[in-house]
């Protein structure tokens, strides 16, 4: 009878023959990788050369890379394929991974083909002990010790500052024959700079190595790399063929190349930089297309200079209609709170705010209305005409909206003024707007502050709580400035997009809102 060692060391022997598991069984147990409880779905391709002619060579030179073994076996074996490459590679790794040479013995081999063949863990603690000024001249090889700039590459290696440590440590690998794919992972630098530094090295010494880059000379100060990256980039891409309205800079370096001026993307992005270029979004500009606006706009400003005490200027327009529902806006929020609000909603009625704003007490007066047309002008006529009855003279300013120069509004101002002096009610004068100019519309900023601090965030029931509410707010408005009288005075509670004034240069009225 045999133990149960005994056939399970047979039975691992029949799939070795069969070829269904891993044949490269290795004296360290360490090496064996593990294999799936069915084993192996397909043949080794290194059956039968792992241990006799692979493992020999890594001993031989610890630090050979894979491909150089691979090439080796190739040429000795031509039925091993190109797809066995990634399997050697990754069993020369984790072999190398296990048995790294001792560091000392590596180094001190001297100058040999399997020098550069060093692993990347390896060059790593060569430099970290150069970097740390660990490293004696008695642990280089051969052919560094006798080198004419050792002493001083070891002293910067340790003492120099950044960029000189760097240019040591690449100093210290070029004289010690390091491979420098391992100097990059390091790392010291990019494999660009390291190989730029080597040049440097090799034809003028490491003194000419560590002197420092002279910046006077730099390519985005040259009139002429400037004149021809701003001559292109004043053009539109498509004379270039670039199927873009804006230049972006990897086409920017392509359309210069074309044109035979080399840069890189760094000196052009230095070049427009120091030129102070940058990206400035387009802004909408608020424009009148009113062939009589200057004549229009002289004229309110001549009315409001010469305002007295007995006359009133009116801003007029209409707010709405808004549908009364819960409304969006910006809040205080506690550290958990994400304040949301449905998309859909079903309306609990609308609302329509017709005002007057008269510039020179502050003072609004409003009322609510159905829709917009001529008949609700006409009865704000009629409710400033009764209200101001102690005034000389009204002035009512509104934009170009169809039922403010309305034909029956007209007539029956005209009307009223027929019958001013027999009634002792203040003539009415109509000081209009330019058309497309409700921007300058003064009652648009208080509109505006009213919908901050009224509306948004609003969760009425019905349109009878909304107006209730924006009867408070109009009446604590007019309230402060009987305390506080002003012309046109400043913002309310700081909600009003701009002071009430008059302005030219003002936008009374909020894109948001």
């Amino acid at each position: 009878m045999k133990s149960r060692k005994a056939e399970a060391s047979d039975r691992t022997a029949a799939k070795t023959r069969h070829g269904t598991a891993s044949t490269y069984i290795h004296a360290d147990p360490r090496l064996q990788l593990p294999t799936k409880p069915c084993g192996r779905r397909r043949i080794d391709p290194l059956a039968g050369i792992w241990d006799d002619e692979i493992v020999p060579m890594l001993k031989a030179a610890p630090g050979l890379r894979p491909i150089v073994v691979f090439r080796e076996i190739s040429h000795h074996h031509p039925e091993i394929r190109r797809c066995a490459r990634r399997t050697l590679e990754r069993r020369i790794r984790y072999w190398q991974g296990l048995n790294d040479p001792d560091p000392d013995v590596t180094f001190r081999q001297g100058s040999s083909p399997d020098q550069r063949f060093l692993t990347p863990r390896l060059v790593s603690k060569f430099l970290r002990s150069a970097h740390q000024g660990m490293l004696r001249l008695s642990d280089l090889p051969a052919q560094a010790k006798t080198h004419d700039s050792i002493s001083d590459v070891l002293v910067s290696c340790k003492s120099g500052t950044l960029a000189q440590r760097n240019k040591a440590l690449l100093a210290l690998a070029v004289i010690c024959d390091l491979p420098l794919c391992c100097l990059a992972k390091y790392p010291i630098s990019s494999t660009a700079s390291l190989y730029r530094w080597k040049q440097v090295f090799v034809a003028s010494g490491f003194k000419s190595l560590m002197q420092a880059r002279s910046r006077e000379k730099l390519r985005f100060k040259d009139h002429i790399v400037t004149s021809a990256i701003f001559k292109i980039l004043h053009e539109p891409p498509e004379l270039h063929d670039f199927p873009r309205t804006n230049w972006r800079q990897i086409d920017l370096k392509n359309a210069l190349e074309r044109n035979g001026t080399t840069v890189s993307i760094w000196t052009i992005r230095r070049a427009i930089r120091a030129n102070k270029y940058q990206w400035r979004k387009a802004k909408v500009v608020l424009t009148s297309n009113d062939p009589d606006y200057r004549l229009k706009i002289d004229r309110i400003k001549r009315i409001l200079s010469d305002l007295g005490d007995d006359e009133c200027f009116f801003s007029i327009d209409e707010y709405g209609p808004f549908t009364i529902r819960f409304m969006p806006g910006k809040k205080l929020c506690a550290p958990d709170e994400i304040p949301s609000v449905p998309q859909w909603q079903k309306g609990r009625g609308t609302v329509i705010i017709t005002a007057a704003l008269e510039l020179r007490t502050n003072q609004i007066t409003h009322f609510y209305s159905e829709q917009k047309n001529t008949d609700e002008m006409i009865k704000m006529v009629d409710i400033l005409r009764h209200e101001y009855g102690s005034m000389k003279r009204i002035y009512i300013s509104w934009d170009a909206a169809s039922w403010h120069i309305s034909k029956a509004l007209g007539k029956h101002i005209e009307f009223l003024n027929g019958w001013a002096e027999h009634d002792g009610a203040p003539t009415i004068d109509l000081a209009p707007l330019p058309s497309r100019a409700q921007f300058l519309n003064v009652i648009e900023s208080v509109f505006s502050g009213m919908s901050r601090a009224v509306i948004h965030n609003s969760n009425f029931e019905d349109s009878s709580r909304a107006r209730s509410a924006i009867d408070r707010y109009s009446q604590h408005r007019n309230e402060f400035y009987k305390i506080y009288p002003k012309r046109a005075g400043r913002k309310l509670w700081q909600q009003e997009r701009c002071e009430a004034v008059f302005q030219e240069q003002n936008n009374c009225k909020d894109p948001r809102y």
